[in-house]
C-alpha cells in the first residue's frame, strides 16, 4: 500500500463510476452473464492515479433440469482486462490523503450448485 500526504491539497478530484451488465440466455439452456465497471480517476495530485480502470466480469452457467431440482455448473472470470485497483481519499482541515493498493488479480472460479424445489413438495402433500 502506499499513501500519498498532499498538506494544504485542493480539493479539485473526482471519481466516476460508471457500470453495464447484461445475461444471454443461450440455447440448450446455457446462460452468458457479463458485467462491466468503469472507474474515472481525474484530479488527483500523484500522476499515475489519474487513469480510467476497466473491471470486466464474465461468466457461462449450463442448468440440467433433474427430477428433485436443477444442477448448475458455472465458469467466472474475475477481471478479464488486469485492471483492477483500490483507492481510498480522506480530506480533513489539513491535508488530503491518498491511499492506493493493488488488488487480487484475475482469477476463475469454477461452480457447481444444485437447487431443489422445497416449495413445490410442500404443496403436493397438502
Amino acid at each position: 500500500m502506499q499513501s500519498v500526504q498532499q498538506p494544504q491539497a485542493t480539493n479539485n478530484y473526482q471519481t466516476t463510476r460508471l457500470r453495464s451488465d447484461f445475461t444471454w440466455q443461450l440455447p440448450w439452456d446455457v446462460e452468458l452473464q457479463s458485467d462491466i465497471n468503469t472507474l474515472i480517476y481525474k484530479g488527483y495530485s500523484e500522476r499515475s492515479i489519474n487513469q480510467t480502470a476497466i473491471r470486466w466480469n464474465a461468466s457461462l452457467h449450463k442448468y440440467f433440469q433433474l427430477s428433485h431440482g436443477t444442477l448448475s455448473v458455472g465458469f467466472k472470470v474475475y477481471d478479464i482486462l488486469h485492471q483492477a485497483n483500490s483507492l481510498q481519499t480522506s480530506i480533513d482541515q489539513f491535508s488530503r490523503i491518498e491511499n492506493y493498493t493493488n488488488v487480487m488479480p484475475r482469477y476463475a472460479l469454477l461452480s457447481l450448485v444444485y437447487m431443489t424445489n422445497w416449495s413445490s413438495k410442500k404443496r403436493s402433500k397438502e
